[in-house]
């Protein structure tokens, strides 16, 4: 019984590449953009942190799974 892991699970697999295709390229550069304020002001939901912080969290995690 070999107990350590055959894969890692922060990594990704070499083969499971996005499909670069029409519809993905479009989505990209849509303009469109959806705002928050209806959340805050029907269901009184306060956004635990600003869009920045999280993106600077995501930002940080994004490059910790990389490695």
């Amino acid at each position: 019984w070999d107990p350590s892991p055959t894969t890692n699970a922060w990594t990704l697999p070499d083969n499971d590449k996005p499909e670069i295709n029409q519809e993905l390229c479009e989505l990209q550069q849509c303009n469109w953009k959806f705002s928050n304020i209806k959340t805050q002001e029907i269901l009184k939901h306060v956004p635990a942190v600003s869009f920045e912080e999280g993106m600077r969290k995501t930002l940080t995690w994004v490059d910790f799974a990389r490695r």
